[in-house]
């Protein structure tokens, strides 16, 4: 049996822009994790300072990927969190969900026909699983039947079972999951369905703070 011993993130995100005024909408795009067990606190990388969102087309968006590094095990908690922490977000934190904050950076209002935003209107991963016992650093798809899957995932034998195969996504949206709806903080966005599609999520004023949901047992088909 090989072990999940960390895994790597790569990500698919989808933007358009409600184009106004003189120039492109531009955003900046960051990643909260390694949430402390202390106090609640996330490291946050910026993952890019300003990226111009030139798209005014759902057919034909402004596609930014990224991969985030070093991971825990999706589907479980973190070791070093104590269950009897007063701190509930750390206490009861999932592994698996990723924070991202996307800020836009040149707000603009005239009027309503004039109003400068963008839609984040897709989110997908793709899971770089890395293994001990030799099975190497790649990306692991499983393609067999969930049924087969067995009760406790923390170790799958990769080595033998021909369902899971190396994988590395490209650019195209269809070499990602996409990823549930998201709880957020920020730019109103009405209610969202977490057990259902991603919900859309427009930054009309400032910003959206999402926590994107990877699988809870840690299986990703493709």
């Amino acid at each position: 049996m090989a072990a999940k011993t960390s895994v790597d993130y790569y990500w698919r995100f989808e933007f358009v822009q409600d184009q106004a005024g003189s120039e492109n909408a531009k955003i900046k795009i960051e990643h909260y994790h390694s949430q402390s067990a202390e106090n609640g606190q996330w490291d946050i990388d910026t993952i890019v300072e300003e990226l111009e969102i030139t798209s005014t087309d759902s057919a034909n968006p402004t596609v930014f990927t990224y991969m985030c590094t070093g991971c825990d095990a999706p589907g479980v908690r973190s070791s070093s969190v104590d269950s009897s922490s007063t701190t509930a977000k750390a206490a009861t934190a999932d592994t698996q969900v990723h924070k991202f904050k996307v800020t836009l950076l040149n707000d603009y209002y005239l009027d309503a026909d004039n109003d400068r935003a963008v839609t984040w209107q897709w989110a997908g991963y793709a899971p770089k699983w890395m293994w001990d016992a030799g099975d190497g650093d790649q990306t692991k798809v499983y393609k067999g039947s969930l049924s087969n899957i067995p009760t406790s995932t923390a170790d799958y034998n990769i080595g033998s079972d021909s369902n899971f195969t190396a994988y590395t996504p490209g650019s195209d949206k269809a070499d990602y999951q996409e990823c549930f709806g998201a709880d957020y903080e920020g730019d109103f966005n009405g209610t969202v369905n977490t057990e259902g599609g991603w919900h859309p999520l427009l930054i009309s004023t400032d910003y959206v703070l999402a926590n994107l949901q990877t699988p809870a047992d840690g299986v990703w088909t493709y």
